[in-house]
């Protein structure tokens, strides 16, 4: 039987640790509606070459939201090239479109059922998985794109932050000790040859 180094074997247990906690082992992978390329660090051309240098002149026309449904966003202002979009404050995607003449025509997008009306909401358009163009905009009552002055601002939801790493400490800390416990092992063995030999 071959031996293998201490260094190899801490590499291979790191490796396999590694993707056995990764974020997402063992999910099922995303639907085909919801790969969007454009966005930042998503696609296989990541970073993208050339990249858009700075905002470009985009104007948010108009828009239509049914929370638990779908909606419509018209954005101007847009050049050659493949754009998508992120929403916050009750996320949602644009998914990748090129313009005609000039115009984004976003349309039958899904819409969160907690997708608040009558509130300011954001929008941050990508081109080339680069930021272009950022909204904040306020969505009616009605769910139509409204002047600002028709919304009031949106408070934080508790229980809406994404988890973090956190809640995987423990697991965390018995794998360094694992890890030690095996160094530890693996040292006191070179060294008990070392005096053996």
């Amino acid at each position: 039987m071959k031996r293998i180094g201490m260094g190899t074997a801490v590499a291979l247990l790191v490796l396999g640790l590694a993707t056995t906690f990764a974020p997402g082992a063992g999910a099922a992978p995303a639907s085909a509606s919801l790969a969007i390329s454009c966005l930042p660090g998503s696609g296989p051309d990541y970073p993208a070459l050339p990249a858009p240098t700075g905002l470009e002149p985009l104007t948010l026309l108009a828009g239509h939201f049914t929370p638990g449904g779908t909606g419509s966003v018209d954005i101007g202002g847009a050049g050659a090239g493949v754009y998508c979009g992120s929403g916050f404050s009750t996320p949602f995607l644009l998914p990748n479109m090129s313009a005609t003449n000039g115009k984004l025509a976003y349309r039958g997008f899904a819409v969160p059922a907690d997708f608040e009306l009558g509130a300011m909401h954001h929008l941050d358009i990508y081109k080339l998985q680069v930021k272009v163009g950022n909204f904040d905009f306020c969505v009616d009552k009605k769910g139509d794109i409204a002047p600002t002055s028709a919304c009031k601002p949106v408070a934080a939801k508790p229980g809406k932050l994404a988890r973090t790493g956190t809640d995987h400490l423990l697991d965390i800390v018995r794998i360094a000790v694992l890890v030690l416990g095996l160094g530890a092992g693996a040292h006191y063995l070179r060294r008990r040859r070392a005096r053996t030999a």
